[in-house]
């Protein structure tokens, strides 16, 4: 599977249905298969903040900014 398609998936799935936690499955997925991909992290992140989590949304932004 390739990280970048899970993430774009996981966007899409969120914006088009409104189905935050399932798109959270989706990335977590890509997250679980390729533990190095730091988009997917900032994916999440996205998707928690727009979803209403900014606490969940926050850990994972710093996990993008440390890496960098």
């Amino acid at each position: 599977r390739n990280p970048v398609a899970l993430d774009v998936f996981a966007q899409c799935h969120a914006q088009k249905s409104g189905n935050y936690d399932a798109a959270i499955e989706s990335v977590n997925e890509a997250i679980r298969l390729f533990p190095d991909h730091i988009q997917s992290y900032m994916v999440r992140g996205m998707i928690y903040l727009t979803g209403g989590a900014p606490i969940r949304a926050r850990r994972d932004f710093e996990k993008v900014r440390k890496e960098r």
